[in-house]
């Protein structure tokens, strides 16, 4: 694989064990490569989910950490996992800023020290991904992530789209129970929906996330063709 574009950020520290210990508590992201330059000890870290590594370099006592406004951010699941992670480091010492809520697009975040006073973002609800999804055209580069003509670019007719899908469904249920009033129809209709609900679960957060982070989704057919090539 061939790297291309935006590719890591490199920070000094003083305690490299330490430091991998921090970050893999709060950050979630673990070391794909260490070694030593001339007596310095360097690791490179990443999530798993794209190929983008925080460069750790051994440089001895760190005199300008990266201090609020500059700060690395990784974004949480959810406001209770950042209110978790919060928690956690309070106890273990280290220093909280936050949790603060401001909206969209920054969303829910608090602000982390680490071991050498660099400063980490915990987030959710920022809006990081549907920025880039919205990019001009040749923003990502990759071809793969750009935006095909007719797909929806406004968050209310997204929104909107959304709604009109469980409008469809409830009308359609509705219609085969009034035809067929029947216990069997309606336990029949029960797992259908459940199922369809989580074939689409994997087909398009089990597979990005977990299996292949390299797959950008935009429906069934692209998920059809997306199989086809892993076969080749």
């Amino acid at each position: 694989m061939t790297d291309r574009g935006f590719t890591h950020v490199a920070l000094p520290v003083s305690n490299l064990d330490a430091s991998l210990a921090f970050y893999a508590t709060y950050a979630g992201l673990h070391p794909v490569h260490q070694r030593s330059d001339h007596g310095d000890r360097v690791a490179w870290l990443a999530d798993g989910l794209r190929p983008f590594v925080l460069v750790l370099i051994t440089t001895g006592p760190v005199s300008h950490p990266l201090l609020p406004i500059a700060h690395l951010g990784v974004a949480c699941a959810s406001r209770a996992e950042v209110d978790a992670q919060c928690a956690q480091a309070r106890a273990a010492g280290v220093s909280v800023d936050g949790p603060h809520d401001h909206g969209p697009p920054v969303g829910y975040y608090a602000l982390l020290s680490d071991p050498d006073g660099h400063t980490l973002e915990l987030s959710h609800g920022q809006e990081v991904g549907l920025a880039v999804g919205g990019a001009p055209p040749g923003v990502p580069a990759d071809p793969a992530d750009t935006h095909r003509p007719g797909d929806l670019h406004s968050r209310k007719a997204i929104v909107a789209k959304g709604a009109l899908f469980v409008v469809l469904t409830l009308g359609a249920v509705t219609l085969l129970l009034v035809e067929s009033p029947t216990w069997p129809t309606a336990v029949a209709l029960g797992i259908a929906l459940w199922a369809a609900c989580r074939s689409y679960y994997f087909a398009f957060h089990v597979l990005e996330h977990w299996i292949d982070p390299g797959f950008r989704y935009r429906g069934l057919i692209d998920l059809a063709g997306y199989a086809l090539r892993r076969r080749r």
